[in-house]
């Protein structure tokens, strides 16, 4: 995949902000996983390779975490995980009426920030990976 194309792909799937809370209930049914609108879906396989979507057949050489080797991108989509660290609407709005930017990323941070990479799992789960943090954010 040629870099320019490669960017305007990603400028128009990441125009469409993603509101976790609205998929938390089934988030692999999320527009932003639809091979066709979003990013593709789940892995499949031994690698958990992505099967579907625009980052199919993407050889990535940089990681997992620091490491430099090419791989593919890698979901393992975790539906358990997002109930349990705060993406609901409710744990959403109770960050966002914090009354100072510490409270509201010390609220953000632990839960529904890590709800996000923990639920889409694999790579993304490992947090020092910001390459792929900014697939999704």
């Amino acid at each position: 995949m040629k870099f320019t194309p490669f960017l305007s792909l990603l400028a128009d799937r990441l125009s469409r902000y993603w509101d976790e809370t609205v998929d938390a209930a089934n988030i692999s049914n999320a527009r932003i996983l639809d091979p066709v609108l979003g990013f593709g879906g789940d892995g499949v396989g031994v690698d958990q390779c992505v099967s579907d979507g625009p980052f199919s057949s993407y050889v990535n050489p940089i990681g997992p975490a620091y490491a430099l080797s090419d791989h593919c991108i890698e979901r393992a989509i975790n539906q358990g995980y997002i109930f349990n660290s705060g993406l609901s609407k409710l744990s959403v709005g109770t960050c966002l009426n914090t009354t100072s930017y510490v409270d509201m990323w010390h609220c953000v941070e632990p839960g529904p920030h890590s709800g996000g990479h923990g639920s889409i799992g694999a790579e993304v789960s490992i947090l020092s990976d910001t390459l792929y943090s900014r697939e999704l954010t």
